[in-house]
């Protein structure tokens, strides 16, 4: 065995070759021309030269196309011979796929292109499946009648010709018309044309139905003679599979007719799988589906709107917008009485809306006592009035009266009027009076009467008395100023014990203190 040494001089000194001659190989360049077709250029190039670069940097080499003045269908590839050898390959394996496939167009009548799609396009999607290839037919909009077939070539080939031997077919295909109203092409036609597709699976008849933009109703069956009858039959039997019809109510019934969450509606037509019921604005409910479903729930809704007509009514009362908060009442306690009470719903539009109009709806003899309670409400508030009057805070008392007994008294002279006092806390002297304006009026009147009275009848004057005189001027057991009050009709308030005052108060009628 050779010393470690050796071994790795000897594998220094290969390596040095080997890279030697690859270094060479690289300084060697060459060139090799290959067939190309024309028609296999663009696919070898690549969008915007894309695989044609990837060519070049994968093999290190250059290709050369021909120019386009140039008839000649030789490329060059330049570069190092083991490069080069690669780079050929890849190429003439790129030419030989491109060889296998084909691009194809062919010319059919657009009124064959039903039968070449097939129903749903599953004929279209079994010859793309099967032969591995894109099948592209002009769109309906399309004047365009050339069918592009791109793929495997023997595949585009074996298309072409069922094609063909489709267009065959049906070239002479017999034909018949009939009249179907507009509004029922679209059960003919189906969700996505599903109804003509089931028409074509079942007959291999091709029906016509005119765009929507035209206001034809004649319809074009299309196809083998003894099949015609069968499509003409499916025809009317898909047009009269869904019928339409439209039921008059009135507007405030469709609550009603729905109830809560559908629920009413869902009892009164429980089978609505295949039903659209509408309803729409101005008092039409329109219902469509199967004809049976149709007359059975127009049946169930008309017996209900006749019931809702002989027992239910919709009125509506006229009320002053600025009048409703009082309708309402506090957080809605008046209304919500007027509700339970009569059984019946009251809509109050919003004040900010300016509508005059409060709708009641329910049972005719609630509406009736609703409307009169109402009208009642508003009559009242018509004819209300609210009145200030200005009195000394310190007469409320007096006014008020011992127990409330003038308050009491005047509640049943004027019971239709509300006395507000201000707050014993608050410094104030308004009263306040809201009532009927004539109640209000005749007890205004009255308190203000009062009120003179008592502004003269306590007149109050402070007089100065030494102390030590208020024994003779209250005598003994008071009989002094018990004799001066009543002789003078007036109120004699002596200083508080302890008080370093030395006033007295007189309080009565201004005329009365001169005999003091």
């Amino acid at each position: 065995m050779k010393p470690p040494q050796q071994h790795s001089k000897r594998f220094n000194r290969n390596h040095q070759q080997n890279n030697g001659a690859n270094a060479r190989e690289l300084q060697t360049q060459t060139d090799r021309e290959i067939l190309v077709p024309k028609e296999y250029r663009g696919a070898l190039i690549g969008k915007e030269g894309s695989n044609l670069k990837k060519l070049e940097q994968e093999f290190a080499c250059k290709i050369f196309m021909p120019s386009k003045n140039e008839n000649s269908d030789m490329i060059k590839v330049h570069g190092p011979p083991s490069n080069i050898d690669s780079a050929v390959r890849r190429i003439e394996q790129i030419v030989g796929d491109l060889a296998k496939l084909a691009t194809e167009t062919i010319s059919i009548p657009r009124n064959v292109y039903p039968w070449i799609r097939g129903p749903a396009n599953e004929n279209l999607d079994r010859l793309q499946n099967q032969y591995n290839l894109k099948i592209n037919i002009p769109p309906t909009t399309s004047d365009n009648d050339k069918i592009v077939i791109n793929g495997e070539r023997e595949g585009v080939y074996k298309v072409i010709e069922t094609l063909k031997q489709i267009y065959d077919s049906k070239k002479n295909a017999a034909s018949i018309t009939c009249n179907i109203p507009r509004v029922q092409h679209r059960y003919i036609l189906g969700t996505r044309r599903s109804g003509l597709d089931e028409i074509l699976r079942q007959t291999d008849v091709v029906v016509d139905v005119p765009p929507e933009n035209d206001n034809s109703d004649v319809l074009t069956l299309r196809g083998d003679t003894s099949k015609l009858a069968t499509a003409l039959a499916l025809v009317y039997q898909k047009a009269t599979s869904v019928i339409t019809k439209e039921i008059k109510y009135q507007e405030w019934q469709r609550r009603f007719l729905i109830g809560p969450k559908g629920a009413t509606l869902q009892s009164l037509v429980p089978n609505q799988d295949k039903l659209k019921i509408d309803f729409e604005d101005g008092g039409v409910i329109y219902l469509e589906g199967p004809p049976e479903q149709v007359n059975t729930a127009s049946q169930a809704l008309e017996k209900e709107i006749e019931r809702l007509s002989k027992d239910l009514c919709s009125e509506v009362v006229t009320v002053d917008p600025k009048l409703h908060r009082h309708v309402i009442g506090k957080h809605g306690s008046l209304v919500s009485k007027l509700k339970n009470e009569n059984d019946v719903q009251i809509t109050i539009p919003d004040e900010s809306k300016g509508s005059n109009e409060i709708r009641i709806e329910g049972k005719k003899d609630g509406v009736k006592k609703a409307i009169a309670a109402i009208k009642e409400i508003v009559q009242r508030l018509e004819n209300e009035k609210s009145r200030d009057i200005i009195i000394e805070q310190r007469f409320h008392g007096q006014l008020i009266g011992k127990h409330g007994e003038n308050i009491n008294k005047w509640r049943q002279e004027f019971p239709s009027v509300t006395i507000s006092f201000p707050d014993a806390m608050v410094k104030s002297d308004l009263v306040n009076l809201r009532g009927d304006k004539k109640e209000v009026d005749n007890l205004f009147t009255v308190m203000t009467k009062l009120q003179k009275e008592l502004q003269e009848s306590n007149y109050q004057e402070n007089v100065s008395i030494f102390k030590e005189y208020y024994k003779h001027i209250i005598g003994k057991g008071g009989v002094n100023i018990n004799k001066i009050r009543d002789e003078t009709n007036t109120r004699i308030e002596l200083p508080t014990q302890g008080s370093t005052d030395n006033r007295l108060t007189v309080i009565g009628k201004q005329a009365n203190r001169c005999y003091i």
